[in-house]
């Protein structure tokens, strides 16, 4: 139960964080694709890229950290495991 409300807040937290990135990504695109681009707009934006890709990191950081108070040793070394037998038989994608 506790591995399950774990997983729903970081599940939550991370698609927030997508859709932001995906919003500034389009912005990107939009100001490029301007006859005109303003750089200064530009390198706005890749800050922001770059602030939110760290948050992202850091979020999925924090959910391997709170797997870890939650399960055993074992069952964290087992979880690992399954993850990186799913990851191969997935073509490497999550």
């Amino acid at each position: 139960k506790a591995i399950s409300e774990q997983r729903q807040q970081e599940k939550a937290l991370s698609q927030e964080l997508r859709q932001q990135i995906r919003s500034v990504r389009s912005a990107i695109t939009q100001e490029l694709d301007k006859e005109a681009t303003d750089m200064e707009k530009v390198n706005s934006l890749i800050a922001q890229m770059k602030d939110l890709t760290g948050k992202r990191i850091e979020q999925q950081i924090q959910g391997i950290i709170a797997l870890k108070k939650i399960l055993t040793p074992e069952q964290f070394k087992a979880l690992n495991e399954k993850r990186m037998q799913d990851k191969r038989h997935k073509g490497g994608k999550r």
